[in-house]
């Protein structure tokens, strides 16, 4: 995805009282980007439309809890509770949108519950040791391309 100078000044102007919090790192090589997931205490996915999220995935690798909205993708690799929190997207006949407020309260809620944090950082961690790791999602897509040859045949 392209932004331009336009997306960033209505991105400012949203942070207007926080943008000194905010990091804009643009793209980052691997190493830089492992380190901070590795410090990170949250991962945040507020998207609107997600299949298998790779940057959950990486998240969930690097034992992080994730806040995440209700998308496809995303609901069904956060277990609520378990290794993170779900974040419900408002639909309506023209539109979708994420409860800012509530995500806000979520991200507070973690904040200020380390242990609970902590808990679902290390059930995130396991979700993606018996899930996500590559050797598991290159078998699970072996035996996709086995059971296609066979109905195929």
């Amino acid at each position: 995805m392209v932004y331009n100078i336009e997306d960033f000044d209505l991105h400012m102007k949203e942070c207007e009282d926080i943008w000194m919090h905010i990091t804009w790192t643009g793209r980052l090589n691997k190493s830089k980007l492992y380190s901070i997931y590795s410090i990170a205490d949250i991962g945040i996915l507020p998207s609107l439309a997600e299949q298998c999220s790779y940057v959950a995935i990486e998240m969930m690798m690097h034992g992080m809890p994730l806040i995440a909205s209700t998308s496809t993708g995303l609901n069904e690799m956060i277990e609520e509770g378990y290794n993170g929190l779900h974040i419900p997207i408002e639909e309506s006949l023209d539109e979708q949108n994420i409860n800012t407020t509530l995500l806000a309260e979520k991200i507070i809620y973690l904040l200020q519950n380390p242990e609970e944090r902590k808990r679902m950082g290390v059930n995130s961690r396991r979700r993606y040791e018996t899930l996500y790791t590559s050797e598991i999602m290159g078998r699970e897509m072996l035996n996709v391309y086995h059971s296609v040859l066979k109905k195929i045949r």
